[in-house]
């Protein structure tokens, strides 16, 4: 039974537009005004050096100057005039730069202030360790629109993204912005082709920095997207709070591998991906100046199927606990998460039943030479399929077995590797592959999912800061106990500005 939360919550940033293109035209208008004196005291020193030119050939015809020395003495005039026109310039540019300085000076000040994300003296330098966890294509902290208020002790930080997608499929699965093997049908070959196209995975969001002058920087996110319900529904991705050590709110779970990837059109990556968000409380720390650790207690929704013919309700009492430890350095990043989860539940009686699960994710990225980079991730466990993003509401955390009356946890392995390369021109390649099996039950049925693999070919282009094209040629094969089997392909193009 998956709880699924939805929100309907507009912004409106037209007059900052005003506000600052109005004092640029008028900064306009005097350069103009400033090039036109230029001009004028250029021509005026031009003339003035022709008459000089002209009194030094009358005077050298009548006193009957050689050739020669007439050569020499109108070089040296020559360059006399340039010296002079070159003089002239530099004393125009320096009266239109203190006019600029003048006039800026005399601006008023506003309660806030928009600032350039590139200018970096500007804008807070937020600690990173604890909120600033980014996907491969999540929107990056350089961009967006940022307010700074006049004691530069708040910020805010507007952001967003316009996604489009689109792809092709010869089979009709369920996910259309994530290629999902386990959708695959499998025991038929009829091929199903069929057409996408949405921008449900746009998104918009803010950012709130309060510095205190004692205590540190109060940092508050919020970010959706439409990829609710029916994928036009607003979703929460982040909301959360980060004060000192502590993050309190919905954000990414401490038990992922989202940094140990490549970017991917489709969202849900290569087979083995783990990025999952949960409402949690997570205290974290550094080691040394490579080394970090997080603890987090958080809440899922275990994901399994209850038969009609059992009388229960699923409860949770107990939430997960989350555990991590990374590091980065130049050419080698890695980490080690952990969880233990539970799944409890209420029968007719009331009386409550427990089952523990767990799990383990390793990640590790490589820096082979400047360009090449090469990932690689391994998650196993039992009863936390949930957190996995090709078993997400698929109900394979436990299967119930009507022998003994009892659900039993499913175990689960999966993995990826992929390369990725960054080329001239800002362009970038990679290659995945992916693998994920669930360990089978005797008392499941032979229809009963065994493993499921998919291979990623993805290119990215970025013509302009902000924006990126994308390209992937997915194909994913699903095999079920009774070795039956299916398999899907799919092309698919991304398209976005985040601003």
């Amino acid at each position: 039974m998956r709880i699924i939360n939805r929100i309907k919550p507009k912004v409106l940033i037209f007059a900052l537009a005003w506000i600052f293109l109005f004092p640029a035209a008028l900064l306009s208008q005097e350069d103009q005004k400033q090039d036109s004196t230029a001009i004028s005291i250029i021509d005026s020193t031009l003339v003035s050096n022709r008459q000089d030119s002209t009194l030094v050939g009358n005077n050298q015809d009548s006193t009957s100057v050689s050739n020669k020395q007439a050569r020499k003495e109108a070089k040296k005039q020559k360059q006399l005039s340039k010296k002079a026109t070159k003089d002239s310039l530099s004393i125009v540019k320096t009266s239109a730069d203190t006019s600029r300085v003048k006039q800026s000076a005399k601006s008023d000040t506003t309660v806030v202030k928009s600032v350039s994300a590139q200018d970096s003296g500007d804008y807070f330098q937020t600690d990173t360790l604890g909120h600033n966890e980014l996907s491969p294509l999540d929107i990056q902290s350089n961009r967006g629109i940022f307010i700074l208020s006049q004691d530069k002790l708040l910020q805010l930080r507007i952001l967003g993204s316009v996604r489009v997608m689109f792809n092709g499929n010869d089979r009709n699965l369920e996910s259309k912005t994530a290629f999902n093997p386990y959708e695959i049908p499998t025991g038929s070959n009829v091929a199903s082709p069929n057409f996408y196209a949405g921008v449900s995975r746009t998104r918009l969001g803010l950012e709130i920095t309060r510095r205190t002058k004692k205590a540190g920087d109060v940092f508050v996110r919020l970010e959706m997207d439409f990829s609710g319900g029916d994928n036009s529904n607003f979703r929460i991705r982040h909301a959360y709070g980060q004060f000192s050590h502590m993050i309190i709110g919905k954000t990414w779970s401490l038990f992922n591998n989202l940094s140990f990837a490549p970017a991917t059109v489709n969202n849900g990556g290569p087979v083995g991906s783990s990025s999952q968000w949960t409402t949690q409380f997570r205290y974290f720390r550094k080691i040394n100046k490579k080394m970090n650790w997080y603890a987090g207690i958080e809440y899922s929704s275990p994901d399994l199927d209850i038969p009609d013919s059992v009388i229960g309700t699923l409860v949770q009492v107990i939430p997960d606990f989350t555990a991590r430890v990374n590091s980065t350095e130049d050419q080698l990043s890695w980490q080690a998460s952990a969880v233990i989860t539970t799944i409890s539940g209420e029968d007719s009686i009331g009386d409550l039943s427990y089952a523990f699960g767990y799990g383990v994710i390793l990640g590790a990225k490589f820096i082979l030479k400047k360009h090449d980079y090469f990932y690689i991730s391994f998650i196993t466990g039992n009863s936390i399929s949930h957190f996995i993003n090709i078993f997400d509401s698929k109900g394979e955390d436990a299967d119930y077995n009507s022998n003994t009356n009892n659900f039993e946890g499913n175990y689960v392995n999966s993995g990826y590797v992929a390369y990725e390369r960054k080329l001239p021109h800002d362009l970038s390649a990679s290659l995945s592959f992916g693998i994920a099996a669930l360990t089978n039950h005797p008392f499941q049925l032979g229809n009963n999912f065994d493993y499921a693999y998919n291979v990623l070919l993805d290119a990215f282009w970025t013509p302009i800061p902000g924006a990126r094209l994308g390209l992937e040629y997915a194909f994913g094969q699903r095999f079920d106990k009774d070795d039956s089997r299916g398999l899907a392909n799919r092309v698919s193009i991304l398209i976005y500005y985040d601003f």
